[in-house]
């Protein structure tokens, strides 16, 4: 993985764990570890996580109709929402809703990954992906 692939408190594998990145520098980034707190360690050893329909339900995507959902609100509009739908056949679609009519819609197939689906709702919310209890 390279430093412009990530940002502050994505998860990515390393050492066959999940860790949230804490810092992120061109040479060594900075993982925060429950064992022993941050540790530097090697871009060439970071790995992303695989997106799954397990990662989806852990971040709080529910089934409807076939498909994995999740809503979510703009930052600043409570009346726009963002719906992030998936399922193994199309990947990932999003529409755009406002004061309830679908606005926009787009078909993602490019997120692959734990990190670039967080990266995608941190942009479209302006708040961290967060996994559910």
């Amino acid at each position: 993985m390279k430093a412009e692939e990530v940002k502050y408190k994505n998860l990515v594998e390393y050492d066959g764990r999940i860790f949230e990145i804490h810092m992120i520098a061109e040479e060594f980034p900075a993982l925060n570890t429950d064992e022993f707190g941050i540790g530097v360690v090697d871009w060439n050893n970071i790995k992303p996580i695989p997106l799954t329909e397990e990662w989806l339900i852990r971040f709080g995507f529910n089934t409807w109709k076939g498909w994995l959902c999740l809503d979510a609100f703009s930052p600043g509009h409570p009346s726009q929402r963002f719906d992030l739908y998936w399922s193994k056949e199309d990947g990932f679609n999003c529409k755009s809703r406002y004061q309830g009519d679908v606005e926009l819609g787009y078909k993602m197939r490019h997120i692959e990954h734990v990190h670039e689906l967080q990266n995608l709702f941190y942009s479209l919310t302006g708040e961290q992906l967060t996994l559910k209890p």
